[in-house]
């Protein structure tokens, strides 16, 4: 350990008087090179181009055969003054035909009756007030009560929908309240446990 601090002393004192010494070297300035400005010349193939082409400015003369020369019209306009027989009629409208008007009903009935005992009713009734409002009752109705012949599976089904809704029109906006009832009725209920 001391011969360790020994050398590291020894090398210290070395370098710090190496580090105090004065250097006697003078300082030479910089030349600057001056650069002559000169005249390069590059000398490479000749390439020419469309625009280095030399352009004929003479209008060529073209000779005409005496068929072809344009000839002189000449043209006179005779007016006379034509009784017009044209005569407007005033007071008189016509009027467009646009045909039949459809009619549009704003209620509605539908009922029918089918095979294996299959009902069918329909309806839609709608009113509206004088204050732009709303008021309709919509109602549909399917069944079959009658299975189908030689089946095993029940075939009866029944569907009925009723819906009713009042529809208000305000200034800024337009608001609806609706009730919707459904009913659905299938044979969910697979095969008979007898087979």
């Amino acid at each position: 350990m001391k011969k360790g601090f020994l050398i590291f002393l020894f090398l210290f004192s070395i370098l710090t008087i190496s580090a105090q010494t004065k250097t006697t070297e003078k300082v030479v300035p910089i030349k600057r090179d001056t650069v002559k400005t000169e005249v390069v010349e590059v000398e490479t193939k000749y390439n020419p181009k469309i625009a280095d082409a030399s352009k004929i400015k003479q209008n060529p003369t073209i000779k005409l055969l005496d068929k072809s020369k344009k000839k002189v019209l000449s043209y006179n306009i005779f007016s006379a003054p034509v009784a017009s027989t044209f005569i407007p009629k005033t007071g008189v409208i016509k009027g467009v035909d646009v045909g039949a008007k459809e009619r549009i009903y704003n209620n509605y009935i539908a009922a029918g009756f089918g095979n294996y005992t299959s009902p069918y009713f329909e309806a839609y009734l709608n009113s509206t007030t004088r204050f732009d409002s709303e008021i309709g009752i919509h109602t549909k109705y399917v069944a079959s009560f009658d299975n189908i012949d030689n089946t095993i599976l029940d075939s009866n089904f029944s569907n009925f929908l009723a819906t009713a809704f009042y529809k208000k029109e305000e200034r800024y906006f337009d608001w609806k309240v609706s009730l919707n009832l459904e009913n659905n009725t299938y044979n969910w209920y697979g095969l008979p446990t007898n087979n």
